[in-house]
């Protein structure tokens, strides 16, 4: 290859000899700036034998059955049109190769039978390509079932080739290869009394609706050919759909020629329907219409209550709200839990009738990726139990009988005492035996297991040893050293808690008040007067 460079523009060649190559050409608009940026491409040979560079169909003008046909004139680049016959017309394809003296082409009089092809099925069946037909067939004001009955052979060599179509088809198309070119026709084949929708679109291509509102009665305005009946066009949604969510629903209305869409229920996404027509059960595109759904997406979602106490078998409705308040979200519940607590899809929290007590599930509330929760706890039992009373009180050496423990559900409780220096007591059965004297706290106490929470009941038992007249040290007996005592009590000795002496002892005469006479009256007693 080489490449020469001129001011007006630049020519690279790049290629082997033998072969079809390729030669691009760019055109400067200035010294500095180029005239487009698309590179055009020419084909160039490089070597002795001149081979195909491109094709030119040319279908015959004779329609002798329907509609006439357009007569066909594609140019090299393929520059493609629509075209349209019935059923039963018999359309004669030409195949001119460019250039036209070729030699792969010429010397073999034609294209081999394999390069030939319509997109139904090859070129086999209904829209056979067929070989044959005599001057006086091609001659006749009515081409009988009879002619088009041989098909072409894969390995014959043909300039032309017809094709009768036996049954309805849209966009069907005949392509014939060479030397790595091709070259198509493209038609709409109608039965006899009309012709099938070339294509089909509304007046634009792309449209919005709000999620939960309608869009309602677009024109259709444009079906091709104009006057092609739409009885048999559908308008269906794409599996490929570039939007995942429910569709709105699509109406076609034939007779008015117009399409509307409901997105009651749809969600947001983008949704491509497009315009079809069925033959043998497989469809045909005739054009598209994009809607999509928009919405207002939440930014922020509170649940109330966030934290609940709940019973087995108790339901609750929980109350979610979304903000901005017009939005468009809708809400998923979850359960963290569900075999305990489950939620249904608007927020009913129901606690199982066997819940494990002391349970805690998390109830969650979303909404566009922002999330609310609460917590709801199935609580424990409470144990129900006490004492007939909570204080006793008993002299030294007097008997005590254990109050009753009132446990209806007969949990297993242990006793215990916070002074065993006073009373102790047995842990299984209650049973209390008095130590000495003071105060003991009593306490029977349940654990807790799996349905009850753990609890305690207690009562007071205070033992005290009986007051003597006159004994005032307090020491059991009755003597001078009582009198010592007692002074000291009238003389303010003794004024401070706890006393030294016992006060109410110390008021021997009876009279309320500790006094000069209580002396007396001491003496008294330990004279045996």
């Amino acid at each position: 290859g080489s490449k020469t460079t001129s001011a007006d523009g630049s020519l690279n060649v790049g290629g082997t000899t033998g072969y079809v190559n390729y030669v691009y050409t760019r055109v400067k608009e200035t010294a500095t700036t180029y005239a487009g940026s698309d590179v055009k491409m020419a084909y160039a040979f490089i070597g002795s034998t001149e081979k195909a560079q491109g094709l030119k169909l040319t279908p015959a003008k004779r329609q002798v059955v329907g509609k006439t046909l357009t007569y066909i004139d594609l140019t090299p680049d393929d520059v493609r049109g629509w075209y349209n016959a019935s059923v039963g017309n018999v359309i004669r394809i030409t195949a001119t190769p460019i250039p036209a003296d070729a030699t792969d082409f010429v010397n073999n009089g034609g294209i081999k039978g394999s390069n030939w092809a319509s997109n139904a099925g090859l070129y086999k069946g209904e829209y056979g390509l067929y070989a044959g037909l005599s001057e006086e067939e091609l001659g006749s004001t009515l081409y009988t079932s009879a002619a088009c009955t041989t098909e072409i052979d894969d390995d014959t060599y043909y300039k032309e080739v017809y094709m009768k179509p036996k049954l309805q088809q849209n966009m069907l198309w005949i392509t014939a290869y060479i030397n790595g070119h091709q070259e198509k026709i493209f038609m709409n084949v109608a039965d006899a009394t009309g012709y099938w929708p070339g294509g089909v679109s509304t007046e634009y291509w792309d449209y919005s609706v709000r999620k939960g509102e309608k869009l309602t009665d677009i024109p259709v305005t444009y079906v091709y050919p104009v006057g092609a009946p739409l009885d048999d066009v559908k308008l269906e949604l794409y599996q490929s759909s570039s939007s995942a969510g429910t569709a709105p629903v699509a109406t076609f209305d034939k007779t008015n020629r117009t399409v509307s869409f409901d997105a009651t229920n749809a969600t947001g996404g983008t949704y491509t329907f497009g315009f079809r027509i069925y033959n043998a059960n497989q469809p045909y595109a005739l054009g598209n219409v994009r809607v999509t759904v928009t919405t207002i997406d939440a930014d922020a979602i509170r649940l109330m209550p966030s934290e609940v106490s709940m019973s087995r078998g108790e339901s609750l409705q929980l109350t979610a709200q979304v903000f901005p308040a017009d939005n468009d979200a809708t809400i998923t519940w979850k359960s963290s839990n569900a075999s305990a607590v489950s939620v249904s899809d608007d927020g009913m929290v129901t606690v199982a009738a066997d819940a494990p007590r002391g349970t805690t599930v998390t109830i969650t509330a979303t909404a566009d990726g922002q999330n609310a929760t609460c917590v709801v706890t199935v609580p424990k039992l409470v144990p129900d139990l006490s004492f007939a009373e909570n204080s006793f009180a008993i002299n030294e050496g007097e008997a005590f009988e254990e109050p009753e423990l009132q446990n209806p559900a007969e949990l297993t409780v242990t006793y215990s005492s916070d002074d065993e220096s006073v009373a102790t007591v047995d842990a299984a059965t209650g049973k209390v035996t008095i130590m000495g004297l003071g105060a003991a706290e009593i306490t029977a106490s349940f654990a807790g297991n799996d349905d009850y929470e753990a609890g305690e009941t207690s009562y007071l038992l205070t033992i005290s040893r009986p007051v003597v007249a006159g004994d005032v040290n307090a020491d059991g007996q009755v003597t001078i050293a009582d009198v010592t005592a007692l002074v000291n009590i009238i003389l303010g000795k003794d004024d401070d808690v706890p006393y030294l002496y016992d006060h109410e002892a110390a008021d021997v005469n009876a009279d309320g008040n500790v006094t000069i006479a209580d002396v007396t009256a001491l003496v008294n007693m330990i004279l045996g007067k």
